[in-house]
């Protein structure tokens, strides 16, 4: 009974396990096809008009000056949001760099100094999928990741608590991929840490 309960939320975890990245891939494509060429487009549009009136005042060319400011800021986050909703960010870009990107305009920094080698795809979409949804659960929080021959160690403040239910879905899906996942709390620090099980 008990092992056809663990097998039923096995199949449980891995169904949203894939409902997510079908979902990831959709708003990837939307953002890499059809948001962020229509934002090329209005940059392209704006240069005309800017060219055009080369004559304008200096208030109606600061204004321009102001809306090319905002569109290229925006092309910068739309590009950033669609990497990191990417299911597929490291196979995209490489691990570390996948990492940075997700981590990028969060309070999380990132120390790549030996990370491991030959990591099969799965494993480091996971690792990229682990830091993604702490993220997402501890905005704002002051990160610190450390990827190491072995796999990743991720320090948060000690008032960063993962809750029972998130805390077993991500260990499910890590053992999925053959990694292993553990949770730390103490009154210093939050510590987890996602390893491939081989020796550092």
């Amino acid at each position: 009974m008990e092992s056809e309960a663990r097998t039923h939320a096995a199949g449980a975890a891995e169904g949203q396990q894939a409902l997510r990245r079908i979902e990831r891939q959709r708003v990837s494509r939307i953002l890499h096809d059809e948001v962020g060429p229509s934002l090329c487009s209005a940059g392209l549009m704006l240069g005309l008009v800017e060219a055009a009136g080369a004559a304008l005042d200096a208030e109606s060319r600061g204004l321009l000056d102001s809306i090319r400011s905002a569109l290229e800021s925006t092309v910068d986050s739309v590009r950033r949001l669609s990497y990191q909703s990417d299911p597929d960010i490291a196979a995209r870009c490489g691990l570390e760099s996948a990492l940075h990107f997700l981590a990028a305009g969060e309070n999380a920094t990132i120390s790549f100094p030996a990370g491991p080698a030959g990591l099969p795809a799965a494993q480091a979409e996971m690792l990229c999928l682990t830091v993604r949804d702490l993220l997402l659960a501890w905005p704002g929080r002051a990160l610190r990741l450390e990827v190491t021959p072995s796999g990743l160690l991720l320090t948060a403040p000690p008032d960063c608590r993962l809750p029972a239910a998130p805390r077993l879905a991500l260990e499910q899906a890590a053992a999925g991929a053959g990694l292993v996942f553990s949770c730390s709390e103490s009154a210093e620090a939050t510590t987890v840490s996602l390893t491939t099980g081989r020796a550092n």
